[in-house]
């Protein structure tokens, strides 16, 4: 989570532990970090990546592995300010998705943690944070807040029957960004905040992701 100080800090819940600053190197966050775990592509690298906004409005990464926790590294983009990236890892390759300046997605990717393929748009036109998921290996689906406070969603890795590329609205009325997340089998969860204050959300196998709700 995100200090008071704006540095990085981490609890283990099971085992439980106290908290620890992973600021290394007086690292600031100017948004909330978002991170995702998995295998990558070169084989033995599993490995746990960290993102968020840096002061200098790009995305850096830290990567913690079987060597240790890595210091901050930048990999560039120009991120809105108010907003921060999402990660996930979709079947060996980290995605990394942000708004960026021109309120477009942007997105980067790495199979090996140290190499990035380099920033790319995905077009739309979004506001606050997106959510990025995989509902199978391979695919990644960005969730976002558009302009008419709608949900939208664009598949940007991979393919899927009956999900043409481009965006796509979910519907909703939301005054929030959008968070996004898949489980083994292609079930998945969007969450976002309404116009009334409470929490909504959309779910489903992959790509039958619809019928807002109320969370309890």
């Amino acid at each position: 989570m995100r200090g008071t100080d704006n540095e990085l800090w981490l609890k283990q819940i099971n085992p439980p532990s106290n908290w620890l600053n992973l600021g290394l190197g007086g690292f600031k966050l100017t948004s909330k970090p978002s991170a995702t775990a998995g295998v990558l592509s070169v084989p033995g690298n599993e490995a746990e990546d960290i993102v968020a906004r840096g002061t200098d409005g790009a995305v850096w990464d830290q990567e913690t592995n079987y060597h240790g926790v890595t210091p901050w590294d930048s990999i560039g983009g120009r991120v809105l300010a108010g907003t921060g990236p999402a990660a996930v890892n979709a079947g060996g390759t980290v995605y990394v998705a942000a708004a960026g300046t021109d309120h477009a997605l942007w997105a980067d990717s790495t199979t090996n943690g140290s190499t990035w393929s380099g920033w790319h748009s995905l077009g739309g036109r979004i506001i606050g944070d997106p959510g990025v998921a995989s509902p199978r290996a391979g695919v990644a689906v960005a969730f976002a807040r558009g302009t008419n406070n709608a949900v939208w969603y664009a598949e940007f890795a991979g393919t899927t029957s009956g999900v043409s590329r481009g965006w796509h609205s979910l519907g909703g009325a939301v005054t929030s960004g959008a968070g996004a997340t898949s489980a083994l089998g292609g079930s998945t969860w969007v969450a976002v905040l309404g116009s009334d204050n409470n929490v909504w959300t959309a779910s489903g196998v992959w790509p039958a992701v619809h019928g807002w709700s109320r969370a309890s």
